[in-house]
């Protein structure tokens, strides 16, 4: 192989992301003259600060099998929007004379830029959501970031491992990049209780720049007004990277403008459920639960939460909904929830016979899934899983078209028998229900009717329901 040829193929792999350069076949290898140990190269920066794997321990490994080795998928493995693709474009750029321009105007060109170096669409930020380079957390140069485990994420002792200048360093930078309209004093005393308390793991969406030298004497000045809210920011910097991984794997986003009041109702409801409905309006909704915390990703969220399940630091609430059906897989886990409902009314077995449905398949789909609820997420890379084998997939699929087909029984049941409580308020099989609304309506008469029967005695209360 020549060396014009070498060259051409050292070129074509360094604009490749190494995740990419991992799916090419040998075939591919052969035709540009090397072999897979030659595709061992990193292009992208290295980071300036020290990235942990996220308490990914031996032990961790064999309860989640499908957790993937490497960064693929993982949300810090998207290009940076400041990554140099190639050394003809830095030439091309540094030759320009933009001199004439003013500041703003070079603000809005370098925001362009930002723009411009990233893949026109993406399935990882129609996910979970964009912030600009702006709004990244924002740490001092120099700072080397100390390590914190999962397990110890809040602990009490972390905070002896910053220095105060350090702090007062991270507060004012991040106070400066508050969103506007935003109360910056409260957006910075939040990140840096968030850091403070360890936080940060090697997330891509963190920036660095130079403090002020006057960040100490600020910063004091802003603690003292702020006293008597300090207990309540460091609640708030705890639970709610941890809500927000609840609610992004429930409803398959942190936050959507479009659907603010579903989203902040979503919040609100979750923090009163851990008693600290106070976290709830710091700041506006769109701020509080998008830009202030979208750098800890919901890998680092979970990792914290499973880490410290039965800790203190957990609230009850968030314990209960550790294991809550992720986004995607609701037609089958409110089915089975139904199908749970119907045996302890002692409908399930005569209806199963009727109606030739395959119970044991939603339920036992439903097991799987609440064992392992990220590797179903539809957006399980955010997790830094893999996608499901062939089986497991195939599994769901089919349990998705049995709950489908059984759904217009199950929404009347519920309609009939459950309008009141939690499980009533259930929406994923109702699209699926109006497919046959002539069976819908039948069902729920037959079922108003068969509540409507009365028991004589409890013998009658407890015995098998006739279906006639």
């Amino acid at each position: 192989m020549s060396t014009k040829q070498i060259k051409a193929a050292v070129k074509t792999l360094a604009t490749m992301p190494r995740s990419e350069r991992a799916k090419l076949t040998e075939v591919e290898l052969e035709a540009l003259g090397i072999d897979r140990d030659d595709l061992d190269f990193d292009t992208e920066e290295e980071e300036t600060y020290e990235e942990e794997d996220d308490g990914e321990s031996d032990a961790e490994e064999e309860t989640t099998p499908q957790k993937a080795s490497t960064d693929k998928g993982k949300s810090r493995a998207s290009p940076r929007p400041d990554q140099t693709t190639s050394t003809d474009q830095t030439s091309s750029a540094a030759v320009e004379d933009l001199s004439a321009l003013t500041n703003a105007q070079k603000e809005l060109l370098d925001y362009l830029d930002e723009v411009n170096g990233q893949d026109a669409y993406s399935n990882e930020d129609a996910a979970l959501g964009k912030v600009s380079k702006r709004e990244y957390l924002v740490l001092p140069r120099g700072f080397e970031i100390p390590r914190v485990l999962p397990k110890d994420v809040g602990s009490p002792t972390i905070h002896a491992k910053f220095t105060k200048k350090t702090l007062a360093e991270i507060y004012v930078l991040n106070k400066a990049a508050a969103p506007d309209g935003a109360d910056s004093k409260k957006f910075g005393l939040l990140r840096m209780e968030a850091v403070k308390m360890g936080w940060v793991a090697g997330q891509r969406e963190i920036r660095r720049e130079v403090p002020p030298t006057d960040a100490l004497a600020t910063f004091m000045i802003d603690l003292a007004q702020e006293r008597e809210n300090l207990g309540r920011y460091r609640r708030a910097a705890f639970l709610v990277p941890l809500v927000a991984e609840h609610t992004f794997r429930t409803m398959g986003h942190h936050f959507l403008s479009g659907d603010a009041a579903t989203y902040e109702k979503r919040y609100k409801d979750t923090l009163r459920a851990c008693l600290a409905e106070d976290v709830h309006g710091i700041l506006g909704a769109g701020v509080q639960y998008h830009a202030l915390f979208h750098w800890v990703t919901p890998e680092r969220a979970r990792n914290v939460l499973m880490t410290q399940l039965r800790t203190s630091r957990i609230p009850d609430a968030l314990e209960i909904r550790a294991n809550a059906a992720p986004a995607g897989t609701a037609l089958v886990t409110t089915s089975s929830a139904v199908i749970s409902a119907l045996k302890a009314a002692n409908l399930m077995t005569d209806l199963q016979l009727a109606g030739g449905f395959d119970f044991d398949l939603i339920q036992n789909t439903t097991g799987k899934i609440k064992a392992n609820p990220t590797a179903y997420h539809k957006t399980y890379y955010a997790y830094g899983m893999r996608a499901l084998g062939t089986e497991d997939r195939n599994a769901l699929d089919k349990a998705k078209e049995e709950a489908s087909r059984f759904a217009p029984i199950a929404q009347a049941f519920i309609d009939a028998m459950f309008q009141d409580s939690a499980l009533g308020n259930a929406k994923a099989l109702k699209k699926h229900a109006n497919d046959n609304p002539v069976l819908v309506r039948r069902a729920t008469r037959f079922f108003r009717q068969l509540s409507r029967k009365e028991a004589k005695n409890f013998a009658e209360l407890f015995a098998k329901e006739a279906t006639e």
